[in-house]
């Protein structure tokens, strides 16, 4: 079942996807099967229009982050592969007539059976269009909580917070153990009792007392040093989102009009162009990490040195260099 969209999708809907088919396509659709072909098209023209709306929202549901660059660019795959649908369904359902419409006479009622039948499977395939492309879209960016954080998620900060938080929780705990170990001196006993009392299952105290290849028992110098060391990890990666949010974005202008920013908050460079760039220029883009983004205008990429340094060489060098801060 398609999701609702929302007033403003709904209105971009009607306002630009519903003339992806034409309303002469449509009314000729039904020209044999209604006495109103006319309300009748605008209605399938309406239905066409509110699933793209629909898919719109399904897209900005679970593409987020850095995923967000896509978006556009399943949307037209999308819209290109539901229009193709639905017009194929307007031509098969323009065969189709009803007695009630062109008269009973001679009416050949096993032909139109089998036409009907056939835009009934058109329809079909309109349907399961859609719920392939649905679930092609969350089985691709659904974002699992327990999966990788990347810096670009809204959610970075309180994942990595929340992850860092269980990672300093754990190490506290495996010191509390091994300490719980030493002043057992030998007597497994009390040392599972100790490690009972302080909270672990049985299972897992059991685990820890049980001597490794080398004898030794509790957590081991390895463990508690690679938890540290993600402990470190996580530290600096906070340190640095958290300084990237709190920068203002940096805007500056070629002489020739490229305006060029520096968003450290969603880790993008955009470039805007003045006019569209030939097809040098764009090729060059596309080979250097850059995508087109129609619903920003903008040619953007994640920030990092490779991107950051084609923008000094090959845009802004190529402009004259000379640069106006906006």
């Amino acid at each position: 079942m398609q999701p609702e969209p929302n007033a403003k999708q709904g209105n971009k809907a009607m306002n630009e996807y519903i003339n992806d088919i034409s309303q002469q396509t449509a009314e000729r659709a039904f020209n044999g099967t209604s006495f109103s072909p006319d309300r009748r098209g605008e209605s399938l023209r309406r239905e066409y229009a509110n699933d793209l709306a629909s898919f719109q929202s399904v897209l900005e549901k679970y593409m987020k982050g850095e995923d967000e660059d896509k978006i556009d660019e399943e949307f037209e795959r999308f819209r290109s592969g539901l229009k193709q649908r639905y017009l194929a369904y307007c031509s098969s359902h323009s065969r189709c007539m009803s007695a009630f419409i062109v008269g009973p006479a001679r009416f050949p009622s096993a032909r139109m059976q089998k036409y009907s039948g056939w835009a009934d499977n058109k329809m079909r395939e309109i349907s399961s269009f859609i719920e392939r492309a649905e679930k092609s879209v969350k089985r691709r960016y659904f974002k699992d909580p327990n999966g990788p954080i990347k810096s670009s998620d809204p959610d970075a900060v309180e994942r990595l917070e929340a992850k860092l938080s269980a990672c300093r929780k754990t190490q506290e705990t495996m010191k509390a153990a091994n300490a719980v170990i030493r002043k057992a001196k030998g007597d497994k006993d009390k040392a599972m009792a100790g490690l009972v009392e302080m909270g672990l299952s049985e299972q897992t105290a059991a685990k820890i007392l049980t001597p490794d290849y080398c004898g030794r028992i509790g957590f081991s110098t390895y463990t508690l040093a690679g938890n540290n060391a993600e402990i470190r990890g996580l530290e600096g990666r906070l340190r640095k989102i958290k300084t990237a949010k709190e920068t203002t974005p940096e805007k500056i202008e070629t002489q020739t009009g490229i305006i060029i920013e520096k968003c450290p908050e969603e880790n993008r460079i955009r470039l805007y162009f003045p006019d569209k760039p030939d097809e040098t220029v764009r090729a060059s883009l596309k080979a250097n990490g850059f995508r087109w983004s129609p619903r920003l205008k903008a040619w953007q990429s994640y920030i990092n040195w490779k991107t950051e340094h084609y923008v000094r060489k090959e845009i802004v060098a190529s402009q004259t260099g000379a640069l106006i801060e906006t």
